[in-house]
């Protein structure tokens, strides 16, 4: 045993409980802490140890800081371990090796260039350093570490598996310099509420659950989110519009968000998938691209708020797929894109506030599934059309039971007799014009809500000019005031 002794230095102070070991070699540390290393608390390795070292280490019941910044991993080759396996690399912490360990502190080696799967899950650790010599992190390497609060991955990890962090519920904090966050690196972790980064693809259900979770900086890079990558988390606001690289927006990536208010999607997106909005009831701003041709299955099922304000739709969607808007509680009116072609089962379901629908812009009648409609008074709502289609639109089953008119411009209430009309409207371009045979006061534009959306004072003009580009809702209410008499107006730009 003498060379044994010879190729360690071994420091003991019994009153803190602390160890500092040198090695020379590597598989020598359980023979050097000798017979009883249940009262260590900390260990500082410096030089040689290999994977039979670190699997001793993790038993140690006592150890709460474990220091291995100046250690460096050997190659261990045919040995068998807890977990079964024969060989192990140099520079690299294997696979479940310290997993479970009662430690709170670890600091690992300097040299170290890969974390292999679950190494250090289920641990103590309160704080970790990556080395930046890491270049990989393996599958659930910190997962379900429940005192850890803080963590940082440096730009130099490459490569991550999946489930880095999953169901670390302390974790509060994240910097993740890396280009990938990977598929559910922090799902479950209910305490995460800030992360700094500019990653450009964040993988499936990567921060699903993450409740408290107020906001996000989406980074100018982002080029895809994966499936549910936000489901169920805690975002207040998604403002996406300078992720110009964003084609498409995974299925269910924000579903299930009951806090989240207000989106802004990028020009460019072309793809909303599946459920991408799904159930979130408190939602009440969102814009739809241009750029996107199809709002696929569930996509905005359950967004209760959501009203007529918005101008969900662009012309450039083709197709609405099944379920895809039903649930939309406060819509109150619905444009039918000129491109439209396809409404799938039951995607209008359950509009209870529908009270119009503007489809001068189609060129055919959209094709309709299933229910389309159901749970709503269609003889209650207005459909407008053109002129060109009326005839078509009433032919066609589940269209022809709304209320159908080609009118533009429809005056529904006023103070003096219809046969003695002292106010008119006409829209031109984008302006709406108001005339009047007395000098008018003031006009004023409202949503089917009531919502005044612009005003104008007449000065004793007979004409006013009131410009409507910039407002979405295609159905508007006017009043004006003109030598004391009042005419109210419905008109559908």
């Amino acid at each position: 045993m003498k060379h044994l002794f010879l190729a360690i230095m071994l420091t003991v102070s019994a009153a803190a409980q602390a160890t500092d070991i040198t090695t020379t070699a590597a598989g020598t540390l359980q023979a050097a802490l000798g017979a009883d290393p249940s009262t260590v608390t900390t260990l500082t390795v410096t030089g040689p140890v290999n994977a039979s070292d670190l699997h001793f280490i993790a038993s140690l019941p006592a150890l709460s800081t474990l220091d291995l910044s100046k250690a460096r991993i050997e190659e261990e080759i045919n040995s068998r371990l807890a977990t079964n396996r024969s060989d192990y690399k140099a520079d690299h912490l294997p696979a479940y090796i310290l997993a479970g360990g009662k430690f709170s502190t670890v600091i690992l080696p300097a040299t170290l260039t890969e974390i292999g799967d679950g190494a250090l899950m289920s641990t103590a650790i309160t704080s970790i350093s990556i080395p930046a010599s890491v270049k990989k992190k393996g599958r659930g390497a910190l997962a379900d570490c429940r005192t850890l609060t803080q963590l940082t991955i440096p730009a130099t990890v490459t490569s991550a598996g999946s489930h880095l962090c999953d169901g670390s519920t302390a974790l509060s904090e994240v910097t993740f310099d890396a280009a990938e966050v990977p598929a559910y690196a922090f799902r479950g972790c209910t305490s995460l509420s800030r992360v700094e980064g500019s990653p450009s693809v964040i993988g499936d259900y990567a921060f699903a659950g993450c409740t408290e979770l107020g906001s996000f900086s989406f980074p100018a890079g982002l080029t895809s989110t994966g499936t549910g990558a936000f489901y169920n988390s805690g975002l207040n606001a998604a403002d996406m519009g300078g992720c110009r690289n964003l084609s498409s927006l995974g299925d269910y990536t924000f579903a299930h968000c009951g806090k989240l208010v207000s989106v802004r999607l990028p020009e460019g997106l072309k793809t909303i998938g599946e459920g991408a909005f799904f159930a979130d009831d408190a939602l009440k701003a969102l814009n739809i691209p241009s750029t996107v041709t199809s709002l696929d299955d569930f996509s905005l099922k359950g967004t209760g708020a959501l009203d007529s304000s918005t101008g969900l739709l662009s012309d450039g969607v083709a197709s609405i797929g099944r379920y895809a808007m039903a649930g939309m509680e406060s819509l109150s009116n619905v444009t039918v894109p000129e491109a439209l072609t396809s409404i799938d089962d039951h995607a209008m379901a359950g509009m209870q506030s529908l009270k119009s629908i503007d489809a001068r812009r189609a060129t055919e009648v959209p094709a309709t599934g299933t229910g389309v409609w159901d749970g709503i008074d269609q003889s209650k709502v207005t459909l407008y059309v053109n002129p060109s289609m009326e005839n078509s639109f009433l032919a066609a089953e589940q269209w022809n039971e709304f209320v159908i008119t080609t009118a533009g411009i429809e005056q529904i209430e006023a103070d003096a007799p219809a046969s003695q009309p002292s106010v008119s409207l006409s829209i031109s371009g984008t302006d709406l014009i108001v005339s009047s045979d007395y000098a008018i006061d003031a006009a004023s534009v409202y949503d089917i809500n009531g919502r005044c959306l612009a005003a104008a004072a007449g000065d004793g003009a007979t004409s006013l000019t009131i410009p409507l580009a910039g407002i979405t809702p295609q159905v508007l209410i006017v009043t004006v005031d003109s030598g004391h008499r009042k005419a109210t107006f419905k008109i559908a730009k």
